[in-house]
């Protein structure tokens, strides 16, 4: 029984590090929950803006340029937060401070996708840094924008 289990033990197999890399199967998760929201509300706001621009009549017209302000505003609200660190970072401001953006960091942490924006906020760095050398390389890296 013994010796089976250090046979066990020995097998290395391409997925092997499966277990190493399951931290980041929930960050992931919630990127791509996030990343399919804005995704929902651009669409939406597409498919209005169409309408507002194509309806038969005025009326439609209207209503499709009202729905798509109102799917713009939802994504607005939601990513505010988000692009405001991300610009920080990518200037590298301190975003722990509250001049710069710490009031959303504190909502992106507290987010329904708060381990995503804990791992942003932790490609960032120390608290008062005189300047976000590791914030701004990461965003320069993954080129944000």
């Amino acid at each position: 029984m013994e010796k089976d289990q250090d046979k066990k033990q020995d097998v290395r197999s391409i997925g092997d590090n499966y277990f190493a890399n399951k931290d980041y199967e929930d960050i992931l998760q919630q990127a791509v929950k996030l990343l399919g929201r804005f995704n929902h509300y651009a669409a939406a706001a597409g498919y209005e803006i169409s309408r507002a621009i194509n309806g038969k009549n005025s009326t439609v017209r209207a209503v499709g340029a009202r729905d798509a302000e109102i799917w713009l505003r939802k994504l607005k609200k939601e990513s505010e937060s988000w692009d405001t660190v991300i610009r920080n970072m990518e200037e590298g401001k301190d975003i722990h401070l509250q001049e710069n953006c710490k009031s959303e960091k504190l909502d992106i942490t507290g987010s329904t996708e708060a381990e995503f924006g804990q791992y942003i906020v932790n490609k960032s760095s120390p608290k008062f840094s005189k300047e976000n050398k590791d914030g701004r390389d990461y965003m320069s890296k993954v080129n944000a924008r």
